[in-house]
């Protein structure tokens, strides 16, 4: 199980043959790659492979990767608010005239500036994970990708 995005591997052995599911596209791609190169070194036939992928499970895995950048939007949209809300408590002696929304912001602004620092990193994986599974979508349906392909996708 991944445990940044909570998708998973599954296998199902019968009688000399494996069914690998998950919802993670690159998942497989690596698991292909991993078997086939493991067959090449031991002089194994691996025959009848049947690669199924499957669009509803790629959209899964969109979806499971949507609340963190969700997450992360939320982080930049309240830490953008920091600044001007600790000018007002600054000059305020009560802030109860400010929204629930606008207090919780000021009074977990550390967490939030915390958070906000490493996003970038974060949004990066993500991103990675993203294209890299739309490739590896692309490689497993035999589809090519070329370079107008994907900027049209950008």
């Amino acid at each position: 199980k991944s445990i940044f995005v909570g998708d998973y591997i599954t296998v199902t052995f019968r009688n000399g043959s494996a069914i690998f599911k998950s919802d993670s596209i690159t998942a497989i791609a690596i698991l292909q790659e991993f078997l086939t190169k493991l067959a090449i070194e031991n002089n194994v036939s691996i025959t009848n492979v049947n690669i199924d992928v499957d669009l509803q499970s790629a959209m899964h895995f969109f979806n499971l990767i949507r609340n963190k950048l969700e997450y992360h939007h939320s982080v930049h949209e309240q830490h953008s608010w920091i600044s001007a809300l600790k000018e007002i408590e600054s000059h305020e002696n009560d802030i109860l005239c400010l929204s629930d929304k606008m207090q919780n912001i000021l009074k977990n602004s550390d967490e939030i500036y915390n958070s906000y620092k490493t996003s970038p990193k974060h949004l990066q994986f993500i991103k990675n994970m993203i294209w890299s599974n739309i490739c590896n979508f692309a490689k497993l349906r035999n589809i090519s990708m070329t370079k107008r392909n994907l900027e049209e996708l950008r």
